[in-house]
């Protein structure tokens, strides 16, 4: 069972033959999204989006038949992604702290560049090349079930205490509660929670919650007409100016002006 809810897509996906589902099953705690590009020989499409960090990460899978590869990205600022859809894509976009557990990526050491799997050891160890190969030679409405069978098999071995994390992470993005709280609530120490944080996610709590007030909001703001003052108070900011303040200072535009260049994507 798939869904969209809370999904925030590209907007040059429109222009795309561009499939994007959420998983609703057990992977649900660990993947965001996972979505499908297909390419057209005759119109390369020369893909610009402006991209926001939400502290996930995204694994994608280029099918190029003659340059094929998998590239991880840990984006923790805004950046514009640049390339040229000229062969077919699959990207997971696994949920805060997900790619550590499932496949033990140094998220930390990978941070603001899209570092290439196949030239790491990890690729051999946890299979990338192989299922790569494997989705080249597959017509493309078996990508999705393909990737999310060989994700399944990752997540069955993990024990208690690694879907007790899972769990509190996704606590933490659902509820807006601040942190330190939360993890009382979960039993957890703060120099605990701090090192979890440092570990798996590649930045503090206190950044981390930034990243998911943010992600709140820029859903608000595209999905719905409140006010930017109902909004600040949705996503716990103090008021609509410490909304404005901050959205400003990490994604380089005025909240208004993100609700509009959404809006009008979505329009047309």
């Amino acid at each position: 069972m798939y869904t969209t809810k809370d999904v925030i897509p590209a907007a040059s996906f429109s222009k795309l033959d561009c499939q994007l589902l959420q998983p609703k099953d057990s992977l649900e705690d660990w993947v965001q999204c996972i979505w499908v590009a297909k390419s057209n020989p005759e119109t390369h499409f020369h893909l610009q989006e402006k991209l926001y960090p939400d502290a996930g990460t995204s694994i994608t899978f280029v099918l190029s038949p003659f340059t094929p590869r998998v590239f991880f990205s840990n984006y923790t600022c805004v950046h514009v992604l640049n390339c040229l859809v000229d062969c077919d894509q699959v990207s997971v976009r696994f949920k805060p702290g997900a790619v550590k557990k499932l496949f033990n990526i140094d998220v930390s050491a990978c941070q603001n560049e899209d570092v290439d799997l196949l030239n790491t050891n990890i690729a051999h160890q946890i299979g990338f090349n192989q299922l790569l190969e494997h989705l080249i030679s597959l017509p493309s409405e078996q990508y999705i079930p393909t990737v999310l069978n060989w994700l399944k098999t990752k997540r069955a071995g993990f024990n208690q205490k690694e879907r007790r994390w899972q769990h509190f992470m996704n606590h933490v993005s659902e509820s807006l509660i601040p942190i330190t709280p939360l993890a009382e609530q979960h039993g957890l120490g703060r120099k605990t929670v701090e090192r979890f944080f440092k570990s798996d996610i590649g930045m503090s709590p206190s950044q981390f919650f930034t990243c998911i007030q943010l992600r709140k909001a820029r859903l608000e703001l595209m999905s719905t007409t409140k006010p930017l003052a109902d909004i600040a108070l949705t996503c716990g900011y103090y008021d609509q100016s410490h909304l404005s303040n901050v959205f400003k200072d990490l994604t380089r535009e005025t909240p208004n002006q993100y609700r509009k260049r959404k809006m009008s994507h979505i329009s047309n």
